[in-house]
């Protein structure tokens, strides 16, 4: 397997293998078949997107790799070149749908593996991509073509008809 396989498998692994840790090491026991189910679902999703996007898009997944997941998406607030405003799909309802999806994912975790506590820690992390979110307005407003617009049109940055 060449190297930008080899590393984003890799990755893969080590991001399976820390779920694991972080959903049996808390429960002080391997006998948690809540937690088994949500491995192999999150893990056996982790595997076959990495899988897609090596075969058809090697590009993002090399951006991946330095950042997180998005055709657009870096650790730092930039706009690439042939980077345009999407509004339709669920851009069209929200537009950072990305994030969206990210805080169905951060409260409903703890929901499914039972561990109540742990909806503080989702609700932090919550807040700090609302301030994220609020970072890369203000970037995209003064830098992308047509983003300006695009917030006129969809009003809803995270939740439909929330905020």
């Amino acid at each position: 397997m060449e190297n930008l396989g080899k590393q984003a498998f890799t990755g893969a692994a080590k991001f399976i293998l820390s779920l694991l840790v972080l959903i049996f090491l808390p429960a002080w026991t391997v006998y948690y078949w809540q937690g088994w189910l949500y491995l192999a679902v999150f893990g056996t999703a982790t595997l076959l997107q990495t899988a897609y996007l090596l075969r058809h898009d090697r590009a993002l997944l090399a951006r991946r790799l330095k950042a997180g997941p998005g055709t657009f998406t870096s650790g730092i607030v930039e706009i690439a070149p042939e980077q345009q405003v999407i509004s339709t799909g669920p851009y069209a309802l929200v537009r950072h749908p990305m994030y969206s999806g990210a805080v169905i994912l951060f409260m409903c975790t703890p929901l499914a593996l039972g561990s109540y506590w742990a909806l503080i820690a989702s609700f932090l992390l919550c807040l700090v991509m609302v301030v994220r979110i609020l970072d890369e307005e203000r970037f995209l407003s003064a830098h992308l073509n047509g983003y300006q617009e695009y917030k006129g049109k969809t009003r809803y940055r995270l939740l439909p008809w929330v905020w």
